[in-house]
């Protein structure tokens, strides 16, 4: 019989990874550390995705003010992802900082250095997403530092009346999501909201199964590296978001480490380390992001 779990998604919640009492949690994953490569015809993508607990006085200084809304605010530790990617035209380094107990996004930084340069840092609020934007006004200003590039903006990309004052993620949290969460059967899903290219998006986590992939990456640990290769029983979600507010163009579509649309994930069911992520790129079509490192406890 299909076993269905349904999440509702103001909670989020990391899915109790974090309060062992919670009946159906996970276990924690055991990777901290994880690199993606994606080749399409003559292009080639790299993401790196990096996640450590802080200590709340290391980030409180950091985090942004707001004029408008009531910023989220940090428990006793804040969980940190820094997620690198170049390829396919993008060349960016972002830094998300979450609370490790509701999975509330408090903030989101960004700056981009490829073709276009660019910095923005949204900081998360009741009410919606406040964003501090700058970039280079003239040629002269792109090889200086972002904090000194004179072109800016700032403002608020409000969220839709059944979004206020509810939990709200970031897409690249969802890789920690899905490998925290309890997801094993067939029909186990989750539900979450997630802020995604302006505006907040309803996105649905299900696994739809198993499926044996083979794989080939390097897997670091205290005790020594070691080359896995072979097949892996891998556990198949299907990711979709969708816009709560959606306008039914193209650009509606939601994204996660660079793919659209809506996206299969793969997961060993050993470390909960994502193996393959396949989705959309603009440029390309169909694109598969494969695991090629991933540092485990």
């Amino acid at each position: 019989m299909m076993r269905t779990s349904s999440r509702p998604a103001c909670l989020l919640a990391w899915l109790g990874l974090f309060a062992a009492s919670t009946a159906g949690a996970h276990t924690a994953p055991a990777w901290s550390q994880l690199e993606f490569v994606a080749s399409k015809f003559f292009m080639t993508g790299r993401a790196e995705v990096e996640l450590r607990r802080l200590p709340v006085a290391e980030v409180a200084p950091a985090l942004l003010a707001t004029p408008e809304g009531r910023p989220v605010q940090p428990g006793s530790e804040v969980l940190e992802l820094v997620y690198r990617a170049s390829g396919f035209g993008r060349e960016s380094l972002t830094t998300l900082w979450a609370d490790p107990v509701s999975g509330a996004t408090l903030q989101r930084t960004e700056l981009d250095s490829g073709s276009r340069q660019r910095w923005r840092s949204y900081r998360f609020t009741d009410i919606g997403a406040y964003h501090y934007t700058r970039w280079p006004a003239t040629d002269a200003e792109k090889p200086l530092p972002p904090d000194r590039w004179t072109e800016r903006s700032q403002g608020l990309r409000a969220y839709s009346a059944s979004a206020v004052g509810q939990a709200v993620t970031e897409p690249t949290m969802l890789l920690w999501l899905a490998a925290a969460g309890d997801y094993q059967h067939a029909g186990d899903r989750g539900e979450v909201l997630a802020f995604s290219r302006k505006r907040v998006n309803r996105v649905t986590l299900e696994v739809t199964g198993r499926r044996a992939l083979r794989v080939d990456f390097e897997e670091r640990s205290p005790s020594g590296n070691r080359q896995r290769k072979g097949n892996v029983d891998a556990i198949v979600m299907r990711i979709r978001g969708q816009p709560i507010d959606a306008t039914g163009d193209d650009d509606d579509d939601f994204e996660l480490l660079g793919l659209r649309g809506d996206l299969e994930l793969l997961i060993d069911p050993a470390t909960r380390a994502p193996l393959q992520l396949s989705g959309n790129v603009k440029i390309a079509g169909q694109v598969t992001a494969r695991l090629r490192r991933a540092r485990i406890h």
